[in-house]
């Protein structure tokens, strides 16, 4: 699953990739995790565009 328009997700303080779904609502830090853990989206602070990445 990815992300998809019109979807609400779960914004956690704690930033828990590893729980799918929290409280019946999907994990936006799941969804968005990386391998790596490096370069995670954030979605704080105003809005700004997130950096263009390669992906295979």
């Amino acid at each position: 699953m990815g992300l998809q328009v019109g979807v609400t997700l779960r914004y956690p303080r704690d930033r828990r990739p590893d729980a799918e779904v929290i409280d019946d609502v999907p994990n936006f830090f799941f969804l968005t995790h990386t391998p790596d853990g490096l370069g995670q989206a954030q979605l704080e602070k105003g809005i700004n565009r997130m950096r263009d990445v390669e992906s295979p």
